[in-house]
């Protein structure tokens, strides 16, 4: 008991926010014969790679007159290196700035691009943080052509002349080597078990459930309420800002853990979970528009892939901690009693710390 206390303990003194810093955006992008690449990365994971050359104030943080073109030009060919037929892009011109929520992008232009196979390797992974994460996509003449996930393992992705030409027409309708609908869903199951807001929220939720009713119960509002606003927000319908969503969602821990420890069977407990599966949602949607999925329309097969690897996700967990929960229930009350205490304790303080952290 004791030991579990300490390591979620432990685990709330590692930031953790709604928003993936560990997930950047490649966009290449061949029109006729010119070729343009924007690359789009966290604030947090560029000041921690390469903040000794543009950080010169020594704040962490990466400001706009930081972002020194020449700087830029020379680690051009660690960004991104694209060879389309048998020809290496040179990159002509560059361009950087810094997004209001910190991004830095870059955007690298080449002229002359020829017709043929295009191979996309990108070198920067190998000095990003560890688990670092691309989410690459090939367009051509502004309809998307394959997408796929890139990581230091796998830092590199080709499309043959025939999978460029077999459907010009049909958005995203050709993956990449490595990529596809399995990409996005390999990110929502990612997201989920790398978010441990989230699982501490789900996780302080089973610990009142008495019985598989109330679990489905539980599980369904919180599935239905995330992706009803985890779609507006992709659909670019609805909007919050990223830092009163993160705040809400570590609040959503420490409410439930809280409420599990000042009564013994929480009420309304499927409503009071709709209501907060509404900011999770937000936070997911977040991590969609990183990857740069685009809106409308061509939105709608990363969403549905992105939010079944959510659902997978989070089902893994159900079906790994609810029979363990319930069967301890019925071989001992008290003994259960004492576990919802302690876990709850310490999904608690985690929350409490969180909220801390994420506070402007």
């Amino acid at each position: 008991m004791r030991t579990l206390f300490a390591c979620l303990v432990l685990g709330a003194s590692v930031p953790v926010a709604a928003h993936d810093p560990g997930l950047s955006s490649l966009c290449v992008e061949i029109v006729g014969h010119r070729a343009t690449a924007t690359l789009t990365c966290s604030g947090a994971d560029f000041v921690q790679s390469f903040g000794r050359v543009f950080d010169r104030n020594g704040d962490a943080k990466i400001m706009a007159d930081e972002l020194n073109v020449d700087a830029m030009r020379e680690l051009a060919p660690a960004w991104v290196q694209t060879t389309v037929g048998d020809q290496a892009l040179v990159w002509t011109t560059i361009d950087a700035w810094v997004e209001v929520d910190g991004d830095v992008v870059t955007r690298l232009s080449a002229v002359d691009c020829p017709s043929g196979a295009v191979e996309v390797h990108v070198p920067a992974l190998a000095f990003l943080p560890r688990g670092h994460r691309q989410f690459a996509t090939l367009m051509r003449n502004h309809r998307p052509i394959g997408e796929a996930l890139l990581s230091a393992q796998v830092p590199r992705v080709s499309w043959t002349a025939e999978q460029l030409a077999s459907r010009p027409d049909a958005p995203a309708a050709v993956a990449g080597s490595n990529g596809g609908v399995g990409s996005y869903i390999a990110l929502g199951i990612e997201h989920v078990l790398t978010g441990y807001d989230h699982i501490l929220f789900l996780l302080a939720l089973l610990l009142s459930v008495a019985s598989l009713t109330q679990a489905l119960a539980i599980v369904t509002a919180f599935t239905v309420s995330h992706s009803l606003t985890l779609a507006l927000a992709v659909l670019d319908v609805a909007h919050l800002p990223s830092t009163l969503v993160e705040c809400a969602i570590a609040a959503s821990v420490a409410f439930v853990a809280a409420e599990n420890l000042l009564r013994a069977r929480p009420k309304a407990r499927a409503g009071w979970t709709f209501a907060f599966g509404l900011l999770h949602g937000f936070g997911f949607a977040s991590c969609l528009s990183d990857v740069g999925i685009g809106t409308g329309l061509a939105a709608v097969r990363p969403l549905f892939g992105f939010n079944l690897g959510v659902e997978l996700g989070q089902l893994g967990l159900v079906v790994l901690v609810l029979p363990l929960l319930l069967l301890l229930r019925r071989r001992s009350a008290r003994y259960a009693g004492r576990v919802s205490l302690a876990v709850s304790s310490g999904v608690l303080f985690c929350g409490v710390i969180w909220l801390l952290q994420r506070l402007p």
